[in-house]
């Protein structure tokens, strides 16, 4: 059986472990030391500013690194519809993530190509890139609203097309094999694994992630994770959702450092809708990049709009490595709630989407008594990798989609 080694911050002590308790493979995520932030006081209405010549250059690698993922896919463009159609109800609002690039025509997707030998550097200036839609965008994405920031790489889903995880592996997906998140503190052996059976998709395209009702304390608790089957070192990651409003479970979207395991797995970047703090807002963390979880810059800052009743659109702004300023901002429907330059993501690491539980009552609590259910409609991840840092090869500025 293999173990999950990405978890989110929810262990207070990180104590050694042993082989003897399978549970308790790695202390995972610490509890972070978060502060209670009002909106109006973490805005900046200013949008991040990204260097001309950031986009081109690889992450430094960290040579403490232990690698387990598997061999990327040469298919780095995943997209089950070209332009997916949010139709707004009394219960189903949001603004459309999937980007304005192509015409109501289009229904193909190009791959991105892999080989990259250009260092050209991102314009400054927005008009440098043309106004016209584009139906192929395998020369990447830059990000209007975002200081221009230029991606190669993208996976966007429309879950309405969707009806299997059998799927996933095509659009850049993996459901995770094993344990999500960290170990019970309070009796030291429950915790929460990942089950196939817990991911739904509705009639009216909509992927659930699950986490069942009247589960117990003392053992297994079941829940729902997926991850990018790539490894990013920079990202522009969105999912349209809505929470649910059962307490008893962790519903996320964060980054995690491609690495195995201890001592270093501290590298993390987290949207969390915490089931101990469910009511009071959106838990924002993020990690030392070179700790084990000992250090943390976080926030905890109200919803702007009730997450429980409409779909609305949850982002992680993670720059290119030598943007200016370096530091990871975080929206709700593309207002900025808080941006944090003290521990910004460093190392390779993959996005996820998780909903679980470990009955903890300081932080997930639960489990739930009835199913606590996480909907997502949508998901737009824009990213680079170590493999396409840059600009693809035979690729200018120019011919990139705008998003």
């Amino acid at each position: 059986m293999r173990w999950s080694l990405v978890s989110l911050s929810v262990l207070v002590t990180g104590t050694a472990l042993t082989a003897a308790s399978p549970l308790q493979v790695y202390p995972h995520n610490y509890q972070a030391d978060v502060s209670v932030v009002a909106v109006s006081s973490s805005v900046n209405v200013s949008q991040p500013t990204v260097q001309a010549g950031a986009y081109a250059k690889r992450a430094v690698a960290n040579t403490k690194r232990r690698t387990t993922s598997t061999t990327l896919s040469s298919t780095v463009v995943k997209s089950s519809s070209a332009m997916p159609t949010v139709t707004a109800t009394s219960t189903y609002t949001s603004t459309s993530i999937v980007p304005t690039v192509s015409p109501t025509t289009f229904t193909a997707t190009t791959a991105v190509p892999t080989a990259v030998s250009s260092t050209t550097a991102a314009p400054v200036s927005s008009e440098a890139y043309g106004s016209t839609p584009r139906a192929d965008c395998s020369c990447g994405y830059f990000m209007s609203d975002y200081g221009n920031a230029y991606y190669p790489l993208a996976i966007v889903v429309d879950f309405s097309t969707i009806t299997s995880i059998n799927e996933f592996p095509a659009l850049g997906l993996t459901v995770s094999p094993g344990r999500i998140g960290g170990v019970n503190q309070d009796d030291h052996t429950t915790a929460c694994y990942s089950d196939p059976s817990n991911f739904r998709f509705t009639s009216d395209g909509i992927l659930q992630m699950v986490v069942p009702g009247g589960q117990s304390v003392g053992g297994i608790i079941t829940g729902a994770e997926v991850h990018s089957t790539d490894t990013m070192i920079s990202g522009h990651l969105t999912m349209t959702s809505r929470v649910s409003p059962v307490h008893g479970s962790c519903q996320a979207m964060f980054t995690y450092i491609d690495e195995g395991g201890y001592p270093m797995a501290g590298d993390e970047q987290d949207i969390e809708m915490l089931g101990q703090r469910l009511d009071e807002g959106i838990v924002l963390t993020n990690y030392n990049p070179q700790t084990y979880h000992s250090q943390s810059e976080g926030a905890v800052v109200p919803f702007p709009s009730p997450p429980t009743i409409a779909f609305h659109n949850y982002t992680i702004f993670w720059p290119p490595v030598d943007a200016s300023p370096r530091q990871t901002g975080y929206y709700f429907d593309g207002q900025l709630l808080k941006t944090m330059d003290q521990y910004v993501s460093v190392n390779p690491s993959r996005a996820y989407l998780n909903n679980w539980s470990n009955g903890q009552a300081s932080f997930t609590q639960g489990p739930p008594d009835a199913d606590a259910v996480l909907e997502v409609s949508q998901l737009a991840w824009y990213y680079s990798t170590e493999q396409v840092p840059g600009l693809p090869s035979g690729c200018t500025m120019q011919q990139a989609c705008r998003v």
